[in-house]
């Protein structure tokens, strides 16, 4: 019997898979963005679908490669500030700001959204604190020449 070795986009594949659709729609949705000629699919494409095809494991091993650092890059980026809780405390006051900004304002609707996003924040920071923890993990199981320097002690 012969075991084929996953490549590293296939490890972030089956890692992407296994988070809660919430964060994983956010995730495709970030990434979709920052790499809009690498996850295209037009602007009213669903972003999930958009990310799973590229990180489908085909190609060249250049492009496989190109692939796995643009990506690993991204979500690198996505959850540098979304890792800690300090991250997440000056997300919590720049809500509160904006809600104190929509009353004086007499927006009511846009307080309202904001209050109901500073209600989430306990449950949303920790899910996200918890897989920026499982990315590192993978991350450092994937190689370290796709870590920047810094990396580990962000999500720590």
């Amino acid at each position: 019997m012969t075991y084929r070795r996953q490549n590293r986009l296939e490890l972030i594949s089956v890692w992407f898979e296994d988070l809660p659709e919430e964060i994983q729609a956010e995730l495709a949705d970030f990434i979709s963005t920052m790499l809009l000629e690498l996850v295209a699919g037009g602007a009213e494409a669903d972003p999930v679908p958009m990310v799973r095809q590229a990180l489908r494991g085909d190609g060249s091993p250049l492009v496989r490669g190109v692939r796995t650092a643009a990506i690993s890059a991204a979500i690198d980026v996505i959850f540098l500030h979304r890792s800690t809780q300090e991250a997440w405390f000056v997300y919590e006051n720049f809500l509160k700001q904006f809600r104190d900004a929509a009353l004086a304002d007499g927006k009511r609707n846009a307080a309202t959204l904001a209050q109901s996003m500073i209600h989430a924040l306990p449950a949303r920071s920790a899910l996200w604190i918890h897989q920026a923890r499982r990315w590192g993990l993978l991350r450092s199981q994937v190689g370290p020449e796709l870590l920047p320097d810094n990396y580990a002690a962000a999500v720590q």
